[in-house]
């Protein structure tokens, strides 16, 4: 199998989204691409959740953010407090310039969780946990209750917003 550069792999990606929403959107996909051709193609059945989201990873700012900006509807990322900032600010500016609302876009992160016990109370010592989906939220308070212990921490995580990154 073929490991495509960079770039193809990135026009492939691209391509790719276009195939996967009129997909998921059509009852029978048409699309003529470099990589991919579709012709009456059906898609059956469809995703239960409708419309099932897209989520592009990924930070490259020239490329995968233009790409988050035309086709995602979650866009997750790894990275300290002052990267999240800078991509988020990238991709609003990608947003802009194809005619997109940037909340239209959830955003998520990749981060480490450092639990520590202090004093027999656990606390969360990465901030970045305070980025975290609600899904990991429940995980990370399921498994301190499980070795019954105390946990001192964020009141509720939530996805990422600017809002987040100016505290």
């Amino acid at each position: 199998m073929e490991y495509y550069t960079v770039g193809e792999r990135l026009r492939r990606l691209e391509e790719a989204c276009q195939v996967i929403k009129a997909l998921f959107n059509e009852q029978r996909a048409n699309f003529e691409g470099r990589y991919y051709r579709l012709e009456n193609a059906p898609m059956e059945p469809k995703p239960i959740q409708d419309p099932l989201p897209l989520m592009i990873g990924g930070g490259g700012e020239k490329v995968t953010l233009r790409i988050t900006a035309r086709y995602a509807d979650e866009w997750n990322v790894w990275g300290d407090v002052d990267r999240l900032r800078q991509k988020m600010g990238v991709l609003d500016g990608h947003c802009e310039t194809v005619g997109r609302d940037p909340g239209a876009i959830q955003r998520s992160a990749a981060v480490l969780v450092l639990l520590r016990s202090l004093g027999g109370v656990w606390r969360l010592l990465a901030w970045g946990a305070c980025l975290c989906p609600g899904w990991m939220r429940d995980f990370l308070y399921d498994q301190v209750a499980r070795r019954r212990h105390r946990f001192a921490g964020p009141a509720a995580c939530t996805r990422l917003s600017p809002h987040h990154l100016a505290e």
